[in-house]
C-alpha cells in the first residue's frame, strides 16, 4: 500500500513493479491486493495499462488500520485458557505485562499514516530502508 500510494501518480501501479521494488513475489501481492481490494482500499484496472489504484481518501489511513485488515487481531497473545481465569499469576501476566504491550503497540501503529510512509519511501528513492 505505502509503495503504491508513493508511485501512482494518478495512474494504475502494476503488481510486477511493486514486486521488484520491493523484493517480494507476485503472488503475495496479487493475494494482499485481493484482501485490500475487497476491503475496498485498492481499485482494479485491467488491460494493458492494468494494475491497482489507491481508493480515494487510503493515504489518510494509519498503519494500524492496514495491519488489521491484513492481519486481523494484532494482540500478542490470543485470549485462550494460557492467560485467562482465575488463576493470579496467569492475570498478574495478561493485565501488567500482555494488555500493555497491546495498548502501546496498537498506539505506535495508530500513530503513523500511511502517506508518510509513502512520503518517506519517495525521498529514500523507493524503498523503505530495511531495520535490522
Amino acid at each position: 500500500m505505502v509503495d503504491l500510494i508513493a508511485f501512482n501518480k494518478g495512474a494504475p501501479v502494476a503488481l510486477s513493479d511493486i514486486a521488484e521494488r520491493q523484493q517480494v513475489s507476485g503472488s503475495y501481492l496479487e493475494h494482499t491486493f485481493s484482501m485490500l481490494r475487497k476491503a475496498d482500499y485498492v481499485v482494479s484496472a485491467k488491460g494493458n495499462q492494468g494494475g491497482y489504484l489507491p481508493s480515494a481518501g487510503v493515504e489518510n489511513m494509519r498503519a494500524g488500520d492496514l495491519l488489521r485488515i491484513l492481519e486481523g487481531d494484532l494482540s500478542i497473545i490470543d485470549s485462550g485458557p494460557a492467560y485467562t481465569g482465575p488463576d493470579p499469576m496467569k492475570r498478574c501476566l495478561r493485565e501488567n505485562v500482555w494488555d500493555v504491550v497491546n495498548q502501546r503497540m496498537t498506539l505506535v501503529v495508530d500513530s503513523i499514516r500511511l502517506s508518510e510512509l509513502a512520503e518517506e519511501m519517495r525521498m529514500r528513492g523507493g524503498a523503505l530502508k530495511q531495520h535490522t
